[in-house]
């Protein structure tokens, strides 16, 4: 009898177990999604102030490099597709990382205007 209550406690320890890297996993999986959240709106909030409206940004990669793939219209009414490579360092979705890619949108696109 003593090894089935045995059995039982450890078969519990492992639900206990698995329930606690659900909750675990759900609370990153919360946070990476609040992060993704806080990078789209702090980049579309950046490009409005200087007139372009952010369309879409999906992360991808070019090779084996990871890329920001951005689709904006610009005040004139043009779409385009741009690509923004990240450093091989640089945090994806960092709010640093968002102001380094907006100033190089607003950069590349006012020289082509230009």
């Amino acid at each position: 009898m003593a090894a089935s209550g045995s059995g039982g406690d450890a078969g519990a320890t492992f639900i206990l177990g698995v329930g606690a890297g659900v909750l675990v996993g759900a609370a990153v999986s919360a946070a990476a999604s609040s992060r993704r959240a806080a990078f789209s709106d702090r980049l579309r909030v950046g490009l409005e102030r200087n007139g372009i409206r952010l369309l879409s940004a999906n992360l991808g990669r070019n090779g084996r490099k990871p890329v920001w793939v951005i689709t904006v219209e610009r005040a004139d009414g043009v779409v385009q597709t741009l690509h923004g490579p990240l450093a091989a360092d640089a945090e994806p979705y960092a709010l640093a990382t968002c102001d380094r890619i907006v100033a190089r949108l607003v950069r590349h696109l006012r020289a082509q205007a230009a």
